[in-house]
């Protein structure tokens, strides 16, 4: 799909090339209309990312993410200098930041990041890097020991008590008891947020 922006000598934004049959609605053109004369650098700003929210359009804040990830962000791993990208616009939380969240907090699961701090709430546009850096640093930091340790608290604290953990190997964890399709439900969804691992149920 085109998408770009052209901009003038002093780096203002000058006009917004789109597909027109996608975002033919008015609400989008006057959206387009009112960023015509602003600088550059409001694309980073919080009040654009919420009102690019308001327009409910998963796909041009997509296209608004990528393009500026390109314009302020490409040449930043080539320059030296520490990584600085910005991982959420909507509320201006770096990539850095997170990684170290999730360092700090290593029993946070996935589904729990936006309600903790708001990184994904917005538009939407960042849940994919945020689904790559969380699956990247879960699968590095834990081995099956602490995994079966998580597990074992996942499961009393779920009143699974009727399963036990009975031994692992490598990346599988063996579990013993009766499991109705809920309680299989649940113990899948534990698992999306530890990919390399896997589990096997036995009566």
């Amino acid at each position: 799909m085109d998408f770009s922006l052209t901009l003038d000598v002093d780096a203002n934004i000058k006009d917004i090339i789109y597909d027109e049959s996608t975002f033919s609605a008015l609400k989008f053109s006057k959206f387009f209309n009112s960023l015509k004369g602003k600088e550059v650098t409001y694309l980073l700003s919080k009040e654009f990312w919420l009102s690019l929210s308001a327009l409910k359009s998963k796909e041009l804040a997509l296209l608004f993410y990528r393009y500026t990830s390109h314009y302020f962000f490409s040449q930043q791993e080539f320059d030296g200098v520490e990584n600085q990208k910005v991982l959420c616009r909507c509320v201006s939380y770096l990539e850095k930041s997170f990684f170290e969240f999730l360092k700090e907090n290593p029993s946070v699961k996935e589904s729990e990041i936006s309600g903790l701090i708001q990184v994904g709430a917005g538009c939407g546009s960042c849940l994919g890097d945020v689904h790559k850096i969380f699956t990247s640093v879960r699968s590095e930091e834990i081995t099956a020991f602490e995994l079966v340790i998580e597990l074992n608290r996942f499961l009393v604290q779920s009143n699974f008590n009727h399963l036990k953990i009975i031994s692992t190997n490598k990346k599988t964890v063996y579990l013993e008891g009766q499991a109705s399709p809920e309680v299989l439900r649940q113990i899948s969804e534990w698992f999306l947020d530890h990919p390399n691992f896997d589990f096997i149920i036995s009566p």
